[in-house]
């Protein structure tokens, strides 16, 4: 992309994503106060605006706000992430069809550069993906990304969706209007330091001095400052399309205190980890199992005969891992860590150890059901059937869009 058409950054950001995702089959809770919670059930990740304005922080554990939530009627969402994936996937595919230069940056935003595009071309996108979707999205667009996230916080109180601050003149009244912590890139640490130093606002930190700047926060704050008085300091991304690691980490719904709890849920979550790396098109060589208890940490690794996707590997190598940490106590947690990932179709066989082929063709049927008729249909007997530790999700909405018993039924 030439240089000389380049103006700033569009940053299209889904309003309460998780929350929207859940109202998109149920349009009667539009208006009404409704949170997401985190795994476990434990603490607020998604409010919507009818919960933020009765004061719940982002974070906060849900014991300590019951009493707000029976007063409000405030209706509780278990995280249902395969339907939010699918939901994100949508809306990315759509930004990528208008800008195929989209970089994704979270689950729920993508930045856009903006080269001959008009704040008319990005309304109509916003209308596509509300129309598309049912998911409504905030567009901040500015010379840099520190000012086009700034640029979102406005868009998300204006009734049209989008604020635009690629004109520097509108940038002293706006930078006014956004308290330091709602600045890209400034977290707790540095607001409570800036606002010691009356540093309360971002249009405050624009003028404060760079030497100041960059002596109390680094040259990352130096960075974020200079981004804000319009300054691009963003280096186009370089995606590394080889994935490094994966981990798949629970907290348990209870403490487990019976090994062959223990041995359960450790098998589990291997079985889960190896069809996430399947479903990644990747293996690993290296396995890690981490265990937490009440007051330490465990942790072991093996390296692999040769890299592997296969659940039965997995589960072999974490058992024989957790004979080796075992210890009396209170477990928390558990999670599974793979290394040394290499693409499926590319990885290199050990010249002593061949994978068994009867693996490769239990996987693929393993996930084929699995994907048809539902999660766990298939699983290994040594992952266990009660699962008493398993964490808790009693207000899970359906997977309207990945599971075919969860399709929404319309009676005309």
């Amino acid at each position: 992309m030439p240089s000389t058409l380049f103006k700033g950054y569009a940053l299209i950001d889904c309003n309460n994503f998780f929350v929207s995702c859940e109202r998109v089959f149920k349009p009667h809770l539009n208006r009404v106060p409704v949170a997401v919670l985190s795994n476990n059930d434990g603490c607020f990740i998604a409010r919507s605006k009818e919960v933020r304005a009765l004061g719940i922080p982002m974070g906060a554990p849900l014991f300590k706000y019951k009493h707000l939530v029976e007063r409000h009627s405030i209706v509780t969402f278990s995280s249902n992430f395969k339907l939010y994936g699918d939901f994100s996937d949508r809306v990315m595919r759509i930004i990528g069809d208008f800008s195929p230069d989209l970089e994704i940056y979270s689950i729920d935003e993508a930045f856009v550069p903006i080269t001959i595009q008009t704040e008319e071309d990005l309304i109509a996108l916003r209308k596509k993906i509300y129309k598309w979707t049912s998911i409504p999205v905030s567009i901040g667009l500015a010379p840099t990304k520190t000012l086009a996230k700034l640029a979102n916080y406005l868009a998300k109180k204006e009734e049209r969706g989008i604020y635009s601050l690629m004109n520097p003149k509108d940038h002293n009244a706006a930078l006014e209007q956004v308290p330091i912590q709602e600045v890209w890139g400034i977290g707790r640490g540095f607001t409570q330091k800036l606002t010691l130093h009356n540093i309360k606002t971002a249009y405050n930190f624009k003028n404060a001095s760079e030497d100041w700047i960059k002596k109390k926060m680094g040259l990352s704050g130096l960075r974020t400052h200079l981004e804000i008085k319009g300054i691009n300091c963003s280096a186009p991304e370089i995606k590394d399309s080889k994935r490094k690691s994966l981990i798949y980490s629970k907290s348990f719904g209870s403490p487990i205190i019976k090994l062959a709890q223990l041995k359960e849920a450790v098998a589990h979550y291997s079985s889960k980890a190896a069809e996430k790396i399947r479903r990644k098109g990747y293996k690993a060589r290296l396995f890690s199992l981490y265990l937490k208890l009440k007051d330490e940490s465990l942790y072991e690794s093996a390296h692999l005969n040769h890299a592997s996707n296969s659940s039965l590997v997995y589960i072999e190598t974490a058992l024989h891992l957790l004979k080796k940490l075992y210890k009396e106590g209170k477990y928390l947690k558990a999670g599974i860590y793979l290394y040394d990932l290499v693409p499926s179709k590319e990885s290199q066989l050990s010249l002593f150890e061949q994978e068994d082929p009867r693996h490769l063709k239990l996987m693929s049927t393993l996930d084929e059901v699995n994907c048809k008729y539902g999660q766990n249909t298939l699983f290994f007997a040594s992952e266990g059937l009660s699962r008493p530790w398993a964490y808790r999700r009693n207000n899970l909405s359906a997977e309207y869009t990945t599971k075919w018993k969860d399709f929404p039924i319309f009676k005309i």
